[in-house]
């Protein structure tokens, strides 16, 4: 039977079925057993708010990433769940170096062993799903013709200028003034 608020099943309980975590209830729970690691400045450690993030993300629909994860039925490995599951998380990638954040290499897998690293954020923007592409948008024009989308962009909603004509003048060099007609 998973654990409900205000009950005090065993630990491994609560993980069994998805979607039905009480994300509170289990970090009282584990303050309750002492379970939560902080630091020597008393705070959480790096891990742990890694750790806690990513389920929160994974299991809490009040997250507000929760659409891209749990919602997406992103999902976390049993082993990193219950009881031992910080420990286990832990064991399995270490601590985080300074800088780096929790990866998952293949964006459509769970978090599990062989599918999070540590990344920096510039690997972690590379790594990204693919968005659909509008086909003839602003963003393709401008990059079609070797224009910065932000100048274009800025041309024709702030300077009310025709899409046509934020695509076909070129950007001036610093310094530089257009001549007068």
């Amino acid at each position: 039977m998973p654990a409900t608020q205000g009950s005090f099943p065993e630990v491994n309980d609560w993980c069994i079925v998805r979607h039905t975590i009480d994300i509170a209830y289990v970090i009282r729970l584990l303050s309750a057993m002492n379970r939560i690691p902080t630091g020597q400045n008393g705070k959480q450690t790096r891990s742990y708010r890694k750790w806690s993030s990513m389920m929160r993300r994974c299991f809490d629909p009040g997250h507000p990433a929760y659409p891209y994860y749990g919602g997406r039925g992103i999902d976390v490995c049993l082993r990193w769940r219950g009881r031992d599951g910080y420990t286990n998380f832990v064991a399995d990638l270490g601590e985080p170096p300074e800088g780096l954040t929790l990866d998952r290499i293949d964006n459509a897998k769970g978090y599990e062993p062989g599918n999070c690293r540590w990344a920096t954020w510039a690997e972690q923007a590379s790594n990204r799903r693919p968005r659909p592409q509008v086909k003839g948008s602003l963003r393709q024009r401008a990059r079609a013709v070797g224009l910065p989308y932000g100048v274009v962009y800025q041309r024709v909603k702030l300077h009310c200028w025709t899409v046509d004509e934020a695509l076909s003048t070129p950007v001036m060099k610093r310094g530089e003034h257009r001549p007068r007609p």
